[in-house]
């Protein structure tokens, strides 16, 4: 193998990683049994879940019952995840609890792992290697504060031999929105992505991610379950779901001043290659400072069958 086939082999050569769900359902729990209660409520509907195991003040504790829903489900794509506390999750662990408990997850059949960068940093090589080798990994990266160096980040986890990039900011603005997806779109075809702006200002991104190149996004099960800021949960209006290339609908962004809302507010039926507009205002004046007056608005073209484009 070579040594660019090395540094860009993915997960996604994996058959059951392949055209992975546009949607992954994050689940949380205070005991196992209410977690495995909601996850088989769940995947009638949605078979790619992220199990919140660090939300278990004693995640082991799950373990049979994951085990025995994972094997009479074994249609369902689950991302374990134990994120410690210094990234933003519950688990107050140690880094080496956090890789055993992704491990044994991943032997009871959790198809993918998610780590925090600055945990896979504290790793030894050997224990990054070999949880890779039980499932793929998803190098995750967060800020919590703002949306700003994304390009210094991902050339900082592209050198790790991850199978996915994560990264999630904190949209300040709307216009955080547009650097997000332009940075994907530049990004996606080089790595296999999942990006996304937390907090209000970013429902963009979680609606229109998927189209500038992220992987999947991520969703609540429920109101009150989100496990960021600003997720939606997944049975919701706020979703503008592409249908078929004849049926896509059109978006717009009501403004400033209230909770961001996306609201259908006309049907196109059209042609194969018809592109979508959503119009996103920039209309706060320190936004107007920072980006100038022609940035006032920008457009985000959304394309029916997955392409996109951001201008």
């Amino acid at each position: 193998m070579s040594r660019h086939q090395e540094r860009y082999l993915s997960a996604t050569f994996n058959p059951r990683l392949r055209n992975l769900p546009r949607i992954c359902v994050a689940l949380i729990g205070s005991t196992p049994s209410e977690l495995m209660e909601k996850a088989e409520a769940l995947v009638r509907e949605n078979s790619f879940v992220e199990f919140r195991l660090d939300y278990l003040s004693r995640p082991g504790t799950v373990f049979p019952a994951l085990k025995d829903f994972l094997h009479t489900h074994p249609f369902v794509l689950a991302i374990a995840t134990c994120r410690r506390v210094p990234g933003g999750g519950k688990f107050r662990g140690s880094v080496r609890s956090e890789l055993d408990v992704l491990l044994k997850a991943a032997e009871l059949g959790c198809p993918l792992v998610d780590v925090e960068l600055a945990t896979a940093k504290r790793m030894k090589p050997a224990d990054f290697q070999r949880l890779r080798s039980k499932a793929a990994l998803i190098l995750s990266y967060h800020d919590f504060r703002a949306t700003k160096k994304l390009d210094d980040i991902f050339k900082k986890m592209e050198s790790m031999p991850a199978d996915f990039i994560k990264i999630v900011t904190t949209a300040t603005n709307l216009y955080d929105n547009v650097v997000m997806m332009k940075f994907l779109q530049r990004n996606s075809e080089r790595r296999s992505m999942v990006g996304v702006c937390m907090g209000e200002q970013g429902i963009i991104s979680r609606v229109l991610g998927v189209r500038a190149g992220s992987q999947f996004i991520f969703a609540a099960a429920s109101p009150g379950e989100e496990t960021a800021p600003g997720q939606i949960a997944a049975r919701t209006d706020e979703w503008a779901r592409p249908g078929p290339a004849a049926h896509c609908e059109d978006h717009r962004y009501l403004g400033p001043g209230r909770r961001p809302a996306l609201r259908p507010v006309r049907r196109h039926r059209g042609a194969r290659r018809r592109r979508l507009t959503v119009s996103v205002g920039l209309a706060a004046a320190p936004d107007r400072r920072r980006h100038g007056r022609a940035a006032r608005f920008a457009t985000l073209t959304a394309v029916p069958w997955g392409c996109s484009a951001v201008r």
